[in-house]
């Protein structure tokens, strides 16, 4: 079966992301379709498992030599991974040093794995999650592209937001991306024309996301300290709905498929491919066949299975609904896309407004202001502190002066 580019969303732990990955891009996408898999019983079971044909059709693999897989599990089972929890104070909380996965094996067709303890705890805490779109993953052609989607994605506009990330030293930019060859990217020229540009290029051609990257000159004029990346929705993408995971697995209909032997992330795909009404359709099929002849079907998922993709029954029902889901979500895609266009008109007046506000102020007006932002917002906070002393309000800290402009000078509520 074909995939459709419906957006199915992984929940993934955010230190998880900005942790140093030494990951291949078949083992980022391996582990994504993991826990979106196992996300329900993460807490309930030790051993999860998904079949190998479901894995490589949601990762894109198309071959039937297992030795990239096999490879690629068994990097998640040799590579650490470790990240500190920061309390509200941003002081370090917590301090974990762990692997994505504990153990894995391949048995009759099945992969099953398991995360370790403190992984698990991690990635059911629903406070640090981001989403990860298996769609968008799947489209991209190399590791340090989806590192810097990960890592730019939560940082997409929103109303009293314009987007963007905040400024990298270029030593933690590598890390974020996984670079383990100093030599191949040791200079900026080389890091920018070797990872940054086919890395921007692949990002701005196949998400839902536009990036660019903005450089960072040292103090001296002469070279670059930084990079930071200006954030903002992908106009030339079609955006469907994402879809609610928690709500579908509430239905009926959800259960009905997990009771008839599919795996929870087949479901799931089913569910934005084929729709609530087909499904339905196909599930009441397979429990007459299995009321009128029981032994006529030894394996009720693999049966189940045959009748979505093929469309058993032979009645225009089926062909019907499919074509009625997808002109509804031709419709919604559309809804969706004006809704990001009058969110983006919105963030540019909020910009402008901003702008004007700032530039109306005389100088002792500015340092007012400055006074007032530093003792709401910065004053207390270590890090921001630091920061100031650094830059002032002209580095990272010119976005908090700006939001401070939007909420208490302007009442625009963020």
């Amino acid at each position: 079966m074909e995939l459709n580019e419906t957006e199915q969303v992984v929940r993934k732990n955010v230190a998880v992301i900005h942790a140093p990955g030494q990951l291949s891009f078949l083992a980022r996408k391996i582990f994504n379709v993991f826990l979106l898999n196992s996300y329900e019983e993460l807490r309930d079971k030790r051993v999860h498992k998904l079949s190998v044909e479901v894995a490589k059709e949601l990762t894109g693999y198309d071959s039937n030599d297992l030795k990239p897989i096999k490879a690629a599990i068994d990097q998640l089972i040799s590579t650490k991974i470790e990240w500190s929890v920061l309390d509200s104070n941003q002081e370090e909380d917590e301090w974990v040093n762990t692997r994505y996965l504990s153990g894995g094996k391949i048995r009759r067709g099945m992969i099953y794995y398991e995360f370790s303890e403190f992984l698990t705890e991690k990635l059911h805490d629903p406070l640090v999650y981001a989403n990860i779109s298996i769609a968008v993953q799947r489209s991209l052609s190399g590791g340090h592209a989806l590192s810097l989607y990960e890592n730019c994605v939560r940082y997409r506009p929103r109303p009293g937001f314009p987007g963007g990330t905040g400024e990298w030293s270029l030593e933690q930019f590598r890390q974020l991306m996984g670079v383990d060859d100093k030599k191949l990217y040791s200079t900026f020229k080389r890091l920018n024309e070797r990872l940054i540009k086919p890395a921007v290029a692949d990002v701005n051609g196949h998400t839902n996301i536009r990036v660019t990257p903005v450089f960072v000159r040292k103090d001296q004029g002469r070279g670059y300290r930084g990079i930071r990346f200006e954030v903002e929705n992908n106009p030339q993408l079609t955006l469907l709905d994402q879809v609610e995971h928690e709500e579908i697995r509430q239905t009926e209909i959800y259960k009905k498929l997990i009771d008839m032997g599919i795996e929870a992330v087949q479901a799931l795909q089913w569910f934005t491919e084929y729709g609530e009404p087909y499904l339905a359709e196909k599930t009441t099929y397979v429990e007459r066949q299995l009321q009128k002849d029981p032994d006529s079907v030894r394996n009720v998922g693999g049966y189940l299975t045959t009748a979505v993709k093929k469309d058993w029954k032979g009645s225009p029902g089926g062909k019907l609904a499919k074509k009625k889901k997808a002109g509804a979500r031709a419709k919604k895609a559309k809804a969706v896309e004006a809704q990001v266009e009058t969110q983006k008109q919105q963030q540019e007046e909020t910009v402008a407004a901003i702008d004007a506000y700032l530039a109306d102020l005389s100088p002792t007006d500015r340092k007012e202001l400055e006074a007032a932002c530093f003792a709401a917002k910065v004053q207390g906070n270590e890090i921001f502190e630091a920061k100031f002393k650094a830059t002032g309000f002209d580095g990272f800290l010119g976005f908090v002066l700006r939001n401070f402009v939007a909420v208490d000078r302007l009442g625009i509520d963020p």
